[in-house]
């Protein structure tokens, strides 16, 4: 089993860790050494079991974060997704009433129907291109 050597808070760490992770364990370590140097300059010289815990919890607190705020935008993409499939449903059924009746349905009401879906399908690709930002930030 391999070993790495970490950085964390100023201070280095032998891990064992399985082959082809020594990577992830260093993303890992980063992040984890990004709060420990923050603690070190608001707090100076902090004891090594204290500040580790700290930066585990405000770890733990940027995740829960992220977490809640993921969640929030997948409620909004599902709502979305059914505004969405209402609206196509809308203009499926008026398209079909304009054929039936020669063109004579209300195109107000179809356009309309056309510019709803248009705008939440703009709605929804704006709410992905947020939660791939998020999942983005959190790998980084």
């Amino acid at each position: 089993m391999p070993e790495t050597a970490l950085n964390i808070g100023g201070r280095e760490y032998r891990v064992a860790c399985n082959p082809g992770e020594e990577d992830q364990l260093q993303q890992a370590a980063a992040l984890l050494d990004t709060e420990a140097q923050s603690l070190l300059k608001a707090l100076g010289r902090v004891p090594e079991t204290r500040m580790l815990l700290m930066s585990g919890l405000m770890l733990a607190d940027r995740t829960t974060e992220i977490a809640i705020q993921a969640q929030a935008l997948q409620k909004e993409a599902q709502s979305l997704k059914s505004r969405l499939r209402e609206a196509e449903d809308r203009v499926a059924t008026l398209s079909s009433q304009a054929s039936a009746a020669g063109n004579g349905a209300d195109t107000a009401e179809i356009e309309e129907a056309r510019r709803t879906a248009e705008a939440a399908i703009a709605t929804l690709e704006a709410a992905t291109l947020r939660v791939e930002r998020m999942a983005a930030e959190r790998r980084a």
